[in-house]
């Protein structure tokens, strides 16, 4: 009875080493979270607190040498920011969320507008190219997850909450330098200054990265200017990512963690994405398995959207109306988003679209970009109907039948053959006889 009264000195040892553990928990969230001062000893210590992590199928950081230290970060992290954003509250998040050659870089130059927002042109690219060529990819932290053997959406995943939120932390590095897409967001102009000026500016597709390489004059300069975009960043009412890579079930998982978050889904006619496909080189499977591929993908969005309840936080356009009604869309989205639409953003949209003035439009005159740059956005709504062949045009609405019924788009019938190249002329199925 009497050692009864007397604690065992292995149990004050585990009492005690409990709580230094969770003392140092709390301490190193803030500091990878932080809200006031971007966490300066991270990017100290990139050289020395490497750790060589694999991001495995169960999306958890895993050491090469068993060490379970990547896990803890980002679960940490993952927590922290999700607790911080649904307190803060003081910023809406949206996510562009379209396919290719949907007409979302001209969408996203609209959005972008307002001076208080906050936009990113495709953060997500350099990752998907990344991993096609089985490259790694490293974060402030030192993790790097090597040879390409990582979960692709769960990365993406991670990389969109850590750009709405400005937690650049869960943000990797090669998509924090990839200067090719990021030079079409209007307030990353500072930034991109920055890194060019530190010699920083490195294509994403180097194989040695930035953890690797950097020196330490490079290594200050890069958490310079890091600092100054998390300002801009998080002085910003309005943080828009525009993106052809994230799936609707991902972008459920943001509204979930990141309060006042919204999605704005872009949806543009199959035939006419199908048309500015065929003829960019990316249906490197043939255009059948092409027009599947991205009609499987919309129906699947579709339907998840069309599962949830909170419906107040998704809101649909096609570009069809954004190219003939730019106005008119462009005040529904900003409604949706809680923007105030300018008559000096009223006339910029109007003159990139039906005005044919995309001078000021940086992202409007590239190559691949939809029309020419003086051209009527008006003009190429219906171009697929004279450029795509007649074979696709009934190929594409056999396999996407339910994406054009439930979007509202009108079958047509192809009424010549190859004796009567000439004749072109597509006319509309009556709306009982559409093609199945």
């Amino acid at each position: 009875m009497e050692g009864m009264g007397k604690q065992c000195p292995g149990r004050q040892n585990v009492r005690f080493l409990v709580i230094f553990v969770a003392a140092f928990s709390v301490v190193f969230i803030y500091t990878l979270t932080g809200n006031e001062k971007f966490n300066e000893s991270l990017l100290d210590n990139l050289k020395r607190f490497q750790l060589n992590a694999v991001f495995r199928k169960d999306s958890t950081f895993t050491s090469t040498s068993g060490d379970k230290t990547g896990s803890a970060i980002k679960e940490s992290a993952f927590l922290a920011a999700s607790l911080n954003n649904k307190k803060r509250g003081n910023f809406t998040a949206v996510i562009l969320l379209t396919y290719m050659r949907s007409g979302s870089s001209l969408t996203g130059e609209i959005l972008q507008q307002p001076n208080d927002t906050f936009y990113l042109f495709e953060p997500l690219k350099s990752i998907e190219h990344i991993k096609m060529k089985n490259w790694s990819i490293s974060y402030l932290n030192g993790t790097v997850m090597a040879n390409g053997s990582f979960n692709l959406q769960a990365v993406y995943l991670e990389n969109l909450i850590g750009w709405l939120t400005c937690n650049f932390s869960r943000v990797c590095i090669e998509s924090l330098l990839d200067t090719e897409f990021l030079q079409y967001s209007k307030k990353l102009i500072p930034y991109l200054k920055c890194i060019d000026g530190g010699g920083l500016g490195k294509p994403s597709s180097q194989r040695v990265s930035f953890l690797q390489s950097a020196n330490e004059v490079e290594t200050e300069q890069f958490k310079k200017c890091l600092q100054e975009m998390r300002n801009v960043c998080l002085q910003s009412k309005y943080r828009i990512v525009k993106t052809i890579r994230t799936k609707m079930s991902s972008a459920v998982e943001v509204l979930q963690q990141v309060a006042a978050s919204k999605v704005i889904h872009l949806i543009r006619d199959p035939r006419a994405t199908i048309e500015s496909k065929s003829h960019r080189n990316v249906c490197s499977s043939g255009l059948n398995m092409c027009i599947r591929e991205h009609c499987r993908r919309v129906w699947e969005d579709t339907e998840f959207k069309e599962r949830l309840e909170s419906s107040r936080r998704f809101h649909t356009v096609k570009y069809e109306d954004i190219a003939s009604r730019p106005i008119m869309s462009a005040k529904s989205m900003y409604d949706f988003i809680g923007m105030f639409l300018t008559p000096k953003i009223t006339e910029y949209v109007y003159d990139i679209t039906l005005g044919k003035n995309k001078s000021s439009c940086k992202v409007c005159k590239t190559r691949w970009q939809i029309g020419g740059t003086n051209l009527s956005s008006k003009s190429h709504v219906d171009a697929w109907k004279s450029k795509l062949p007649g074979k696709f045009i009934t190929s594409t609405q056999r396999l996407c039948s339910d994406v054009l019924r439930y979007y509202g788009y009108q079958n047509y019938a192809v009424p010549y053959t190859k004796e009567r190249k000439t004749d072109k002329m597509l006319r509309k199925f009556p709306t009982n006889n559409a093609i199945i």
